[in-house]
């Protein structure tokens, strides 16, 4: 699962690709927006944090996911992978955030 965020994309700067890979958590930049883009794009799902890592509200990942999170199968996909991230300690302890490492691509 990636969040995707382009800044300079039309429609939205911020789009779940991979939707169904429940095994892979990740946030990719593309182009070169600057961190305060970055953090203006993602504040609705999630925040960037001062170690570079960005924390997804696990409703932000709802939302974007769209119509596949109506489906009970990615639902329980996602608790799981929440579960495992959990056990990782890679779940903010107070806002049941998720960590995900942010990655840079060049477009």
């Amino acid at each position: 699962m990636e969040i995707v965020i382009d800044v300079a994309a039309a429609g939205s700067p911020v789009t779940l690709h991979r939707a169904e890979d429940f095994g892979a958590f990740k946030v990719v930049v593309r182009g070169e927006p600057g961190p305060d883009a970055v953090a203006t794009a993602l504040a609705p799902y999630g925040r960037l944090a001062p170690d570079g890592h960005a924390f997804i509200d696990p409703a932000g990942l709802e939302e974007l996911a769209g119509p596949a999170a109506a489906d009970s199968s990615w639902r329980e996909s996602l608790a799981a992978m929440l579960s495992h991230a959990a056990s990782k300690g890679w779940i903010e302890p107070l806002t049941g955030a998720v960590q995900a490492h942010v990655e840079q691509e060049d477009v």
